[in-house]
């Protein structure tokens, strides 16, 4: 924030994304925490004009935001992604941290979390910006 002069007033204002929130998510580091909706986590990218890779932390390249989908369409995409990987929903379940609820939850229109795209990532070797 610092970096384009904005203090959180500025970034709420231009992202919707409440003081009180960015103030939680925000690590003395400067980076996202895990607890971020994919929503706010593309706001972040657009406004500041970096991919996901880079805001969680995973990439040192600026790089640029992608056309993201609707976060509500997370779940719909993910069966292609995994099946690039050679990887199937069962078997994903059962080698990360995610659970059959996570699956529920994203069916419903359910957001992941920054926390669910990088135990995605590190399971399959892939982008964030990749899974958005």
């Amino acid at each position: 924030m610092a970096e384009r002069g904005m203090t959180a007033e500025d970034l709420e204002h231009a992202t919707g994304i409440p003081v009180e929130s960015l103030a939680i998510w925000m690590s003395p580091e400067g980076i996202i925490r895990a607890d971020t909706s994919l929503t706010n986590l593309i706001a972040l990218c657009r406004l500041f004009g970096v991919s996901a890779a880079y805001l969680l932390g995973t990439s040192d390249e600026r790089g640029v935001p992608a056309a993201y989908a609707p976060p509500r369409d997370f779940c719909k995409r993910l069966p292609a992604v995994l099946a690039k990987y050679r990887k199937t929903l069962p078997l994903t379940i059962r080698r990360t941290r995610l659970t059959s609820t996570h699956i529920r939850v994203w069916k419903t229109g359910g957001e992941p979390l920054a926390s669910d795209i990088l135990t995605l990532c590190a399971y399959l070797g892939c982008s964030p910006d990749e899974l958005m």
